[in-house]
């Protein structure tokens, strides 16, 4: 009789439970398949985990949300519907074959043969990579099915800004003609900035071995390398060929000066414009009072182009740290050697040169009040 409640019990119990679950369809626009975790091992780097591989239109059930933190457990202060913190932190329970698994709930698609009676419980979050931002420019919330942004996680948008950065150096080296090359560049950093505003580093989905795999994220992160040494060729070619008529040094200073003033400017005025028209309206103002609109122009174009520089060579380097953590990961014998390299480079700071016995040795530094030579 005991054993006949007990069964009685878990038949109810998955009955409640399927008939909670609402219907999703896969919908991954960064890869062919979704990956789900099991839900008592949530975390990625647990190498005991169960992973669950979902195809593009496929169908789930799911049976609840979850927001986790970065360790995988759950976040109980950002629980409830309408949280907008990291979207890729808000997770729909799924139900696989009588267990329970995890995955990026913006990545489901609510199903059409749910009952009119259901809703969409995911109809709250904002699956904007970068939702604080979002607040700031007041952007809407992102349907991640739709038609545009299907294309700002598609190849186009990327391969057209490489193409137009090519274009804009090919124009400088060949004919000389910095003002016509700038049209192709600033659509080039035009495309770049729509799409990391918008999406985020999302923009890079191609270089990340966790949606692509390692072969094609380091094939990715060669063509993000590439655009940055376009960038850097176009910046010193403008600054090289328009030299005799264009003064660099003006908003070179401007750009190392700008981050100071930009705290400054927030503190007093509580505003960043102030800073940005101190910082690079005098470099423009300096060369436009010595060759007038050329050198107005000439300035703002270097301007753009330092900044799309050091910006690429900061994505350049993350996506680095994205295949070098894939590949420590994916293997054993690299992961410890890169720990010891980074272990040996991290325990520099507590070395330094002695002089002992006649001769120079480089020590490793205990303490800071030894002064021992």
């Amino acid at each position: 009789m005991k054993t006949y409640k007990i069964l009685s019990l878990l038949f109810c119990l998955c009955v409640a439970t399927l008939a909670q679950a609402k219907t999703y369809v896969v919908d991954c626009l960064v890869a062919p398949e979704l990956k789900a975790v099991a839900d008592s091992k949530p975390t990625d780097y647990d190498g005991t985990r169960t992973v669950l591989y979902l195809r593009n239109g496929a169908l789930v059930q799911v049976v609840g949300r979850k927001v986790t933190g970065p360790d995988g457990q759950s976040a109980a202060h950002t629980t409830s519907a309408g949280d907008t913190i990291d979207a890729r932190l808000i997770k729909a329970v799924i139900v696989y074959k009588g267990k329970r698994y995890l995955a990026e709930a913006r990545w489901l698609r609510y199903s059409d043969q749910n009952p009119s009676s259901a809703s969409d419980i995911f109809a709250s979050d904002n699956f904007r990579p970068r939702p604080q931002l979002s607040r700031w420019l007041q952007l809407p919330r992102i349907d991640m099915h739709a038609a545009g942004t299907r294309i700002l996680y598609g190849p186009v948008l990327p391969l057209v800004a490489l193409l137009l950065m090519a274009v804009a150096v090919w124009l400088v080296l060949r004919t000389r003609f910095i003002l016509l090359s700038a049209l192709p560049f600033i659509a080039s950093a035009t495309i770049v900035a729509y799409m990391a505003v918008m999406i985020d580093w999302d923009a890079l989905w191609w270089c990340n071995p966790d949606y692509v795999g390692l072969s094609k994220a380091i094939g990715g992160a060669l063509l993000v390398a590439l655009f940055m040494v376009l960038t850097f060729c176009y910046m010193f070619c403008v600054t090289l060929f328009a030299h005799h008529s264009l003064l660099v040094w003006p908003f070179v200073i401007g750009y190392l000066v700008q981050w100071p003033a930009l705290l400054l400017s927030y503190q007093l005025t509580g505003s960043l414009w102030p800073a940005f028209l101190v910082c690079y309206g005098i470099p423009i103002l300096i060369n436009a009072l010595r060759t007038r609109l050329y050198g107005a122009v000439m300035t703002a174009i270097g301007i753009v182009a330092l900044h799309v520089f050091v910006v690429m060579l900061a994505v350049v380097i993350q996506i680095s740290l994205w295949i070098l953590m894939a590949v420590a990961l994916a293997s054993p014998v690299i992961g410890i050697t890169l720990s010891t390299l980074f272990g040996k480079y991290a325990r520099e700071g507590k070395q330094r040169w002695v002089w002992r016995d006649g001769r120079a040795q480089y020590v490793h530094h205990t303490h800071p009040t030894d002064r021992t030579v």
